[in-house]
């Protein structure tokens, strides 16, 4: 559901972040003479959704129009990483 984001003071109304789908995805693998190596590889936000948030005074029912406060589109990250566990 939205949250809370900005508390509006006075006339200005309330700012919320309203609902953001994300998947993400990681997956690993030992390797090596006794598995001392790892390897690794994320996804996320792999359906690419947007963060918007909104302003909403008190009283409008839940109501959602179209009061943009901002739009943050990040687009899809992908990360990787090899590491060695001494012992």
């Amino acid at each position: 559901g939205k949250k809370l984001s900005v508390i509006g003071v006075g006339k200005l109304p309330d700012v919320y972040e309203q609902p953001f789908h994300s998947l993400n995805f990681k997956a690993s693998k030992t390797f090596g003479k006794d598995s001392r190596w790892k390897a690794s590889a994320s996804v996320q936000n792999i359906l690419m959704n947007a963060r918007r948030r909104s302003y909403e005074s008190y009283g409008d029912n839940g109501a959602i129009d179209n009061r943009l406060y901002d739009y943050f589109y990040e687009g899809m990250t992908f990360s990787g990483s090899i590491s060695l566990t001494l012992r």
